[in-house]
């Protein structure tokens, strides 16, 4: 358009010279651009660097977090101190609001709360709070659907007695823990963070949970296992009294009483 107008409206020297001008124009602007998506170009670059180191980052913390609690619960084949510890353990290192471990009952028909941990837990949910694994809860759901369930929070009450949800929570990861073909129960993690959860988030406890399920079962048989120790023992007691009685019974008859 420059060019026309320079043509249309001048000659001799004075064309020339505009002509001149708008070339060097033409050569700024280009190189502007070029300069310009060079910048934009590294610009994104970075972007995509840090959210890479983030996202790097964050997986290490999870891998570190995954192998603290396998070294936590390979230490004790105490139900109770398994759980306990699992849930603090992982509450802390993730800074999360409330952990919480559901364990299905012989019948599967409800999981119970069994352990739990973080400031808004400790105050609204009572222990061997039960919900129905059929039920509607995000645990139950997890638990009958053997699936990770990512949520926000619902617009009904957290009250509600079949909830796993905890008053003040906006989103919640729920993992089924399973081992072998057999569901254990569930694992719920929770933040007063909407969205504070992502598919990333969810490999990491994953990991986690694959060893908390292996950890569960490893204490349930050996709870059988001591369960069934004591009852040959205390079988063996008995036994031990009934010959001491006959043995008596028989020096009685032999000597005639």
């Amino acid at each position: 358009m420059l060019r026309r107008f320079g043509i249309s409206y001048l000659s001799g020297e004075s064309l020339v010279g505009f002509l001149e001008q708008v070339n060097k124009f033409h050569q700024l602007v280009v190189l502007g651009y070029f300069r310009a998506r060079e910048a934009s170009i590294l610009e994104e670059q970075e972007r995509i660097r840090s959210a890479l180191q983030q996202t790097l980052h964050q997986y290490n913390v999870q891998l570190e977090t995954a192998a603290e609690v396998a070294r936590a619960t390979v230490s004790t084949l105490e139900l109770d101190v398994l759980l306990n510890t699992a849930v603090e353990l992982i509450c802390e290192r993730y800074r999360l609001d409330y952990v919480g471990i559901y364990l299905t009952d012989a019948s599967g028909e409800y999981a119970y709360l069994k352990a739990f941990s973080g400031p808004v837990g400790e105050a609204t949910r009572p222990k061997e709070h039960r919900l129905a694994t059929r039920g509607n809860s995000t645990v139950g759901r997890s638990i009958a659907g053997l699936q990770n369930i990512l949520a926000s929070r619902p617009s009904q009450s957290t009250e509600e007695p079949d909830s796993s949800w905890i008053t003040g929570s906006e989103s919640e990861l729920a993992l089924p823990l399973i081992t072998g073909e057999r569901v254990l129960g569930a694992l719920t993690v929770q933040s007063a963070e909407l969205g504070a959860f992502s598919s990333l988030n969810v490999a990491g406890f994953q990991i986690v949970t694959d060893q908390l399920a292996n950890a569960i079962q490893n204490a349930n048989l050996y709870a059988d296992a001591r369960r069934r120790a004591d009852e040959l023992a205390a079988a063996y007691e008995q036994l031990k009294e009934l010959e001491q009685l006959k043995a008596k019974l028989a020096g009685y008859q032999s000597a005639g009483l």
